[in-house]
């Protein structure tokens, strides 16, 4: 099995959870292979992001590039917090679009569904579904930033 799995995926017998968390958090990214670095993709679907760039991995790895520097949280937030629903929709659709082209079908359906509550006036389902949405949309951009630029 060491043959196929990657490196960062294979663990001793007996590891905890805690363990197998913080090696997963201290991944070399820069001694990954391509190979490496698609596997441990967390909440990305890889095999739709490259199928959406042409079947091009190099286009992939610059499309994931690109989502990770074009953060849309903070100006989610400040529509939310200003209650704009009408910039907030306009943000949630390029949220929206952004992750279901890297393959990250959850943040671009839950994206997609404060998108819409925003545009039919639902305030009340942005206020129940807003955070957890962003909070994945974050992690997803924090773990490109650490691979691809070496910071969070």
């Amino acid at each position: 099995l060491r043959k196929w799995l990657p490196a960062g995926k294979v663990y001793s017998v007996g590891t905890s959870l805690e363990e197998l968390e913080q090696k997963e958090k201290n991944i070399d990214w820069k001694k990954c292979s391509p190979e490496e670095i698609l596997s441990n993709l967390d909440g990305i679907d890889v095999e739709t992001g490259i199928k959406n760039c042409g079947g091009s991995q190099d286009i992939y790895f610059d499309l994931l590039q690109t989502f990770a520097a074009s953060n849309l949280a903070n100006v989610l937030n400040d529509y939310y917090e200003k209650e704009d629903l009408e910039n907030y929709s306009v943000t949630a659709h390029a949220i929206k679009g952004a992750s279901k082209n890297i393959g990250a079908h959850d943040v671009a359906d839950k994206a997609y569904s404060l998108e819409r509550a925003g545009k039919r006036g639902d305030i009340n389902y942005i206020w129940d579904n807003h955070e957890d949405m962003v909070e994945e949309y974050v992690a997803i951009i924090k773990m490109l930033k650490q691979i691809f630029f070496g910071n969070i």
